[in-house]
């Protein structure tokens, strides 16, 4: 692993896409580390400092809570039916190792809770909602998470745009070809893995984590539960699968729980927080 007393040989890559530019940093000395930025009209995109998910009242969904775990599935399973599609350029193609495509696992989060998440993806409020903490005992790169990253949104959401080819033809020649071939899958990834059409998806405010080995990990990654903050439950969860969660939330002692009740005079989700569960 990089020793952060150490200096280490950087080449930064920068590249404009729209209203975003993505900043890569290619390690020299030690090639399979690279370092990401993600800036939005000139301002850096932070890691989030906490990352919400959304469920439905599926019996999985409970059991991933009671586990816990977070699941990574196919990117060929999501609504979004241009979701993941890599470059068919004829220069992408002259390099593209086809086994990164065939074992993506995908973790989706948001960095906010609306109305509009709520009722897309818990099945109209039946479901509940998990603010994790995003913070370094959560789900850190290592060998099985090689991307975390914002999801760019884009009025022209194409899989060969010219920058990036541009981009991508920049490493050539700089150093040795397992490196470069290394550094150009990287860069291609972490651009068409990420990147998603703005007028219809941009509400969502999504934040992503890629494996490139989802059976490996049999599509489920366990993670500490103290990570889990907060679990808000849906206004139309059924009583029965209140009783189910609250159960089993009675063994994370430090999770807040909160009931979401729609509140018809400001038209918005009102927090009321559950109380010795």
């Amino acid at each position: 692993m990089l020793n952060p007393d150490q200096s280490y040989f950087t080449r930064i890559l920068r590249w404009p896409i729209e209203n975003y530019v993505h900043e890569i940093g290619i390690n020299v000395m030690m090639p399979e580390y690279i370092t990401t930025g993600l800036y939005l009209n000139d301002e850096l995109l932070k890691e989030p400092e906490y990352l919400y998910k959304f469920y439905s009242p599926a019996n999985y969904n409970f059991e991933s809570i009671e586990a816990p775990y977070l699941y990574f599935g196919d990117p060929e399973q999501f609504n979004d039916s241009f979701d993941c599609i890599v470059s068919e350029n004829d220069y992408i193609q002259k390099f593209l190792d086809k086994k990164y495509l065939d074992d993506i696992g995908i973790c989706n989060f948001s960095t906010v809770k609306t109305k509009k998440m709520w009722t897309f993806y818990t099945d109209k409020n039946q479901g509940f909602a998990v603010k994790y903490k995003n913070d370094k005992y959560f789900i850190p790169y290592s060998d099985k998470i090689a991307i975390r990253s914002h999801v760019l949104y884009l009025n022209k959401n194409v899989p060969d745009h010219p920058n990036l080819i541009e981009a991508l033809k920049s490493i050539e020649g700089k150093h040795f070809p397992e490196p470069v071939k290394l550094w150009q899958h990287q860069v291609l990834m972490q651009h068409d893995l990420c990147r998603k059409e703005k007028e219809d998806f941009q509400w969502e405010s999504e934040y992503r984590m890629i494996t490139f080995g989802r059976e490996k990990i049999n599509r489920r990654m366990e993670i500490n539960p103290l990570a889990i903050d907060s679990v808000y439950i849906g206004h139309r969860m059924s009583k029965e699968n209140q009783e189910r969660l609250l159960q089993i939330l009675k063994k994370y002692s430090h999770v807040k729980v909160y009931k979401i009740i729609p509140n018809p005079k400001t038209q918005k989700f009102e927090e009321v927080r559950f109380k010795n569960i």
